[in-house]
């Protein structure tokens, strides 16, 4: 209960109620959130051929303050392209990509005014910060194996998951 969360309080002005987070108590998902997820895309990897049930599906960040508030604007295949253009063997429906956007509450609750056009601020785009084409099946698969393969891109993926609060 968000009422009885010693890191949120509610400031009152004459129009809203505004949730500030308390900085200085650590905030983070369960300690072992990535640690399952890689774990999990270990067990996905070994099967050979891989599941054809398989599908990707992503957990969005949290809008509650406790965490830093985001959210993600997903893209997707919505129409057939020719063939020979970019994305033509791909199945209308097929996600292709996600942006996340962001709240710097630390930023927001030192401000006396804030422009509620610039609330949320794009964090990153995925398929920029992980260097892949689109979030297909057997693109996602080849992200995996390199997440798994690469210490410094599990660093980054922690990080991105926990918004830099761990």
């Amino acid at each position: 209960d968000m009422e009885d969360d010693p890191q949120v309080h509610f400031t009152e002005s004459a129009d809203h109620i505004v949730p500030v987070v308390n900085a200085t108590v650590k905030q983070s998902l369960p300690s072992d959130f990535v640690e399952s997820l890689l774990k999990e895309f270990e067990r996905v990897l070994v099967q050979n051929p891989p599941n054809p049930r398989l599908g990707v599906t992503t957990i969005s960040p949290s809008i509650i303050p406790k965490y830093v508030p985001s959210f993600r604007i997903f893209h997707y295949l919505r129409s057939q392209p020719a063939q020979g253009e970019r994305w033509w063997h791909l199945p209308v429906g097929t996600l292709l990509d996600y942006d996340v956007y962001w709240a710097n509450i630390h930023k927001l609750n030192t401000k006396a005014q804030i422009d509620v056009r610039s609330f949320f601020t794009r964090l990153y785009r995925f398929s920029d910060e992980y260097k892949i084409d689109d979030l297909s099946i057997n693109s996602y698969l080849k992200w995996a194996e390199r997440l798994l393969s690469s210490k410094a891109l599990r660093k980054r993926f922690r990080s991105l998951t926990y918004l830099g609060t761990q």
